[in-house]
Parts: C-alpha cells; sequence; structure tokens
C-alpha cells in the first residue's frame, strides 16, 4: 500500500491505494493508473478541528488547564444537558400553571404571580448570599452539589405545582355558586410550589456561580481565567442549545402522553446527579482548605510524609465536618484586642504537665508575619485559636499562619500524644512544615503546590 499526498493551496488529498502502476499515454504522457481506497481533504477537516477547538477550548489547551479538566467538563456537560431538559419540563408546567391555554385566565393574575416568584427569589439571593458566601469558594465541591440537588428538587416542585394548584382548588370546594373554578384556592396552591421552587433555585443561583469562579481559577494555570470562563459559558451554551432540541420534542410528546413526565423526570435526575458526582469526584485541587488540610497534617505527624493532591482529592470527604479540629474554633484575620483577649486566658489544661502559656504562642511565630493567640481551659468544650496578620503578607504567610494554628488544635487535641513527644518534638514538626510549604517559593501558585 502506498500513501500519495497532492497539496492545492490550502487543501490537500491523502491517496491511499495498492495500484500504483503508471502507463504511457498516447502522447508519451505518465498516466497515474492508481486506484485510491480512500480520498479525504485534510484541509478543511483540520480547518473544522481548529475552529472546534478554538470555539470551545481555552487557548493553550491543555498546557494552559489543570489535569482534571477535560474528565470535569465532560462530566459537566452530561448534567448540564440532563439539567436543561428538565428545566424544560418545569418551564412547560409552570406555563400550564399561569393559565397557557385557558380561556379564564388573566393576563394580571399570571403577572403577579410572576412578580412573587421574582421577589423571593431576590431576598433569597441576598440572604444565602450573606449567610454562606465566606464559605462557598474553601467547600466549593459540596456546595457544587448541593446547588445541583436543589436544582433538581426546586425543578420537581415546579412540574408538580400545576397539579398541587388542582388539588388545593378541590380541597377547598372546587367550584363555586357560578359554576367557576374558585380562583383564589387554585392560584394559592400554584403560587406556593412557584414560589419555593423559585426560591431554591435562587440559592441554586448563587452557589452554582460562586463555585463555578472558584473552579475556574483552579482550572486556569496561565493566568488565563476568563479565557476559561468564557469558553466553560460556550459549552454550556452548545449543550443547552442541542438540550433545547430534544426539550421541544418531549414536551410535544407529553402533551399527548402526559403520564411520561415523572419517568423522564426520574430517569434525567439520576443521570444529572451521576454525572455530578462524578465531576465533583474527579476534581484535584491544589489549594487547601479546612479538610485538605486535616487529611494533609494528620498524614505527615502519622507518617512522616506530605502526600500528593491526588492522594487527598481521593479521601476527601465531599460534606466537610467542620473545622480542623471540631474541639476548637480557628479565626483568621483577628485583631490585636482579640489577640490579646486570648493570651489573657492562660491554659489550664491540668493533663499538660508544662502547663503552656498562651504568652509564648502570641510572641513564637511574629518572624513569619503573624501571631497567635490561644485560649483553652482542658475542658472537651474546646478553646479558640485567633491568629493575627500582619499587612500585606502574601499566600505563603497565611498558608503557615493557617497550618500552625490546625497544629495547635491537633496538639491540644492528644494530650497522651503530647505528653509522650514532649513539646519541643511538636515545635520540630512544626518548623519542618514551614521548611516544606516554603519550598520553592514563587513557583506556584501557593503552599500546597510546593509539596508535589
Amino acid at each position: 500500500m502506498a500513501t500519495i499526498i497532492e497539496s492545492r493551496g490550502d487543501r490537500s488529498w491523502v491517496y491511499e491505494g495498492t495500484n500504483n502502476q503508471s502507463k504511457k499515454g498516447p502522447t508519451g504522457t505518465t498516466k497515474d493508473t492508481r486506484a485510491p481506497i480512500r480520498v479525504h481533504a485534510t484541509g478543511d477537516a483540520r480547518t473544522a478541528l481548529d475552529f472546534l477547538k478554538s470555539a470551545f477550548l481555552p487557548i493553550g489547551y491543555p498546557d494552559s488547564v489543570s489535569d482534571d479538566y477535560l474528565e470535569y467538563q465532560i462530566w459537566d456537560t452530561g448534567q448540564a444537558f440532563c439539567s436543561s431538559i428538565n428545566n424544560i419540563l418545569s418551564h412547560h408546567a409552570l406555563l400550564q400553571g399561569y393559565g397557557v391555554g385557558d380561556a379564564k385566565a388573566t393576563a394580571s393574575a399570571a403577572m403577579i404571580t410572576w412578580m412573587l416568584r421574582d421577589g423571593l427569589s431576590m431576598m433569597g439571593r441576598i440572604l444565602f448570599a450573606y449567610s454562606y458566601a465566606s464559605t462557598l469558594d474553601a467547600d466549593s465541591k459540596y456546595w457544587r452539589l448541593v446547588a445541583d440537588v436543589l436544582n433538581d428538587l426546586a425543578i420537581c416542585i415546579e412540574i408538580a405545582a400545576p397539579a398541587v394548584g388542582v388539588a388545593t382548588m378541590s380541597l377547598a370546594g372546587g367550584v363555586d355558586g357560578d359554576g367557576d373554578k374558585d380562583a383564589f384556592w387554585a392560584v394559592d396552591g400554584f403560587v406556593v410550589c412557584a414560589c419555593v421552587g423559585s426560591l431554591m433555585k435562587a440559592i441554586v443561583g448563587v452557589a452554582g456561580g460562586a463555585t463555578r469562579a472558584a473552579l475556574t481559577q483552579h482550572q486556569a494555570l496561565t493566568n488565563n481565567a476568563a479565557d476559561v470562563a468564557a469558553k466553560d459559558g460556550s459549552q454550556e451554551q452548545m449543550v443547552q442549545l442541542v438540550a433545547l432540541v430534544f426539550g421541544m420534542l418531549l414536551t410535544q410528546y407529553t402533551d399527548t402522553h402526559p403520564y411520561i413526565i415523572w419517568p423522564s423526570f426520574a430517569l434525567l435526575t439520576v443521570v444529572h446527579l451521576l454525572c455530578n458526582y462524578k465531576a465533583v469526584t474527579c476534581l484535584v485541587y491544589t489549594s487547601l482548605n479546612s479538610e485538605r488540610a486535616k487529611i494533609v497534617l494528620n498524614n505527615y505527624l502519622q507518617h512522616g510524609r506530605v502526600i500528593t493532591p491526588k492522594q487527598v482529592a481521593d479521601i476527601e470527604p465531599l460534606i466537610p465536618s467542620g473545622s480542623v479540629c471540631m474541639r476548637f474554633d480557628i479565626k483568621l484575620g483577628c485583631s490585636v484586642d482579640r489577640l490579646l483577649s486570648c493570651d489573657s486566658n492562660r491554659c489550664t489544661d491540668t493533663r499538660d504537665k508544662n502547663n503552656t502559656s498562651p504568652e509564648r504562642a502570641l510572641k513564637w511565630n511574629t518572624q513569619y508575619g503573624y501571631s497567635i493567640g490561644f485560649s483553652y481551659d482542658g475542658s472537651s468544650a474546646g478553646g479558640t485559636i485567633a491568629v493575627g496578620l500582619e499587612k500585606g503578607i502574601v499566600s505563603q504567610t497565611l498558608t503557615r499562619a493557617f497550618l500552625h494554628a490546625c497544629l495547635l488544635a491537633l496538639w491540644f487535641s492528644a494530650p497522651d500524644a503530647r505528653e509522650r513527644e514532649g513539646e519541643s518534638s511538636f515545635e520540630q514538626k512544626f518548623l519542618k512544615i514551614l521548611k516544606v510549604t516554603s519550598a520553592h517559593e514563587g513557583t506556584k501558585r501557593n503552599a500546597y503546590d510546593a509539596t508535589m
């Protein structure tokens, strides 16, 4: 078999065949008698592939994004497809509840319902952001999964809203003296479901947007967060466009076969949640939060080595258990008054033979750009570890301060090990961790990257 390439301008043809004989023509010219098996224009194909890559993948892919980018985007595409079709089903049900197709329905009644939904949604966004905004990026895996579960519940409530409206109408008497439907009770039942679904979707919007921003920062390796976010938006728009076609076909079928709505929703929801679970579990973050810090520190104290981000991701729980040590409340960025308040409470843990003084902890690490004060009375209620940060510190210093606070929490939570190893051994372990976290400073985005 021979392969021959012919090029004409920006196009090229590839001939693959077994007959490559040449014969002399009547005028003495050479006649090519090869029989191509496969012919294709590589120029057009390459142009199409380049267009798709430029339209939907970040510039410089795969070197410009994290290693888990492709796997995450594949699962994210699957969940977005299922969620889009489910949203079409919910919109179809809401339009029925608003009275589309009902001659007795009025535009003003539908507008009032719509305004109530939007008003409650706005309030929900504000209150949720006020309560949980500070934890959304740190526990982005957990909140991403919570957002998708809430989204499915909201869609379920919205699909059931018209039926709930009819049920409340029946409970209220169904038909008034004029033979008309009791509109108040019917609308009331529908409005409650519509407002609850809208409130839940508002929470989904805040949580999903915040976690997406944190994920973009993780995926962007070459200061290309804007490009990664834009291409993710393009991918989502294309998925929604394809889902729109399937959703239209499905809604037309459900008009004549309404019993298919709930089985379709159930199947799509199962696939949606499965894709979301696979998406968040494939992420390998190279930054520290409370859960990952606890895993890294515990492993280091037990085995004397720092495990890789991939190893941490394999054992990181999706549902955070709280702070690094449940018995201690770690506060970063505390004021001097808060530090002195902790410093005034001497540690009175009777199990600690050395009766460690918090004044020593307060002065211990000021050369690194932070100070720590803590109060602990030895009871099961735990205590408080306050960290004061100097102005203009870098991320390396913040990581050191957090690790120092976590180690103090672990130290006071394990009195037997403290007495067995001695305080000097604890300090040596901490100083060794400081050395590890400061290695290759400036070559990575954060201290945990330096442990790889």
